[in-house]
Order: structure tokens, then sequence, then C-alpha cells
């Protein structure tokens, strides 16, 4: 399969100072709702089992660079499979 390589042109609005203020309001407005759901699924994560609510995976990102991530637990723990972070 070959590789595509793809071309995008900023527009003006996207270094925009009006694009710069419509972008960190939404983010004040939201922060509440997402502040909420997120305590939410930590507590979810608390209650349902023992062990570290967060962990942390390595993804691979932009030219093969390897970065972390903080991710809630979905699953069971268990100790070595994970770097802990944070327990309730």
């Amino acid at each position: 399969m070959d590789d595509i390589l793809v071309e995008l042109q900023e527009s003006a609005w996207s270094r925009s100072l009006t694009k710069r203020v419509f972008d960190c309001v939404c983010v004040v407005a939201a922060m509440p709702i997402a502040l909420l759901v997120l305590g939410a699924a930590a507590i979810a994560v608390a209650i349902s089992s023992p062990g570290p609510i967060l962990f942390i995976q390595q993804r691979v990102g932009r030219n093969g660079k390897f970065f972390p991530i903080l991710k809630f637990r979905t699953r069971r723990f268990q100790v070595g499979s994970a770097t802990v972070v944070s327990r309730l």
C-alpha cells in the first residue's frame, strides 16, 4: 500500500486572535462539566475494584516518538502490569 501525502493549508481564521479568544472561552465554559464527568469516572473506578485509578501508557506519536498518556483503569489491577499513579 502506498503512502498518501496530504498538504493542508491554514486559513486566516485559524491564526486569528478572534479564534484564540473563542477557543479559550469554550474551554473555560466546558471545564466544569468535564471535571464533573472525570470525577464521576474516578469514583466509579475506585468503587468498582481495588487498585490504582489512573495508569500511564506509552503511545507512539509523530515521527515515532514515544510519549506517556494518563488513562483511567478499565480492567482489574494486576501487580507489575502498569505504573501506579494514584490510589484512593
